[in-house]
């Protein structure tokens, strides 16, 4: 499970990315199911997710590889 933050936590941002998100459907009996298509804009970079932990994983990887550029 992934930590939360809380209120009034501080965590230093080196800056935003912005996404496009397109999330399937999910089945009348998987309300919990989390899978999609997420690009990066400005790069055009896409990638194919299976659930929440996919998507978080994709997230951090680009997270990380822009404060390497800083």
């Amino acid at each position: 499970m992934v930590g939360q933050l809380s209120r009034g936590s501080s965590v230093a941002i080196a800056g935003f990315g912005y996404f496009v998100l397109k999330l399937k459907l999910a089945p009348a009996g998987e309300p919990q199911a989390c899978a999609g298509i997420i690009e990066r804009l400005g790069t055009a970079e896409r990638r194919n997710f299976e659930n929440a932990e996919e998507l978080l994983r994709l997230l951090a990887d680009w997270a990380s590889d822009v404060s390497k550029m800083v």
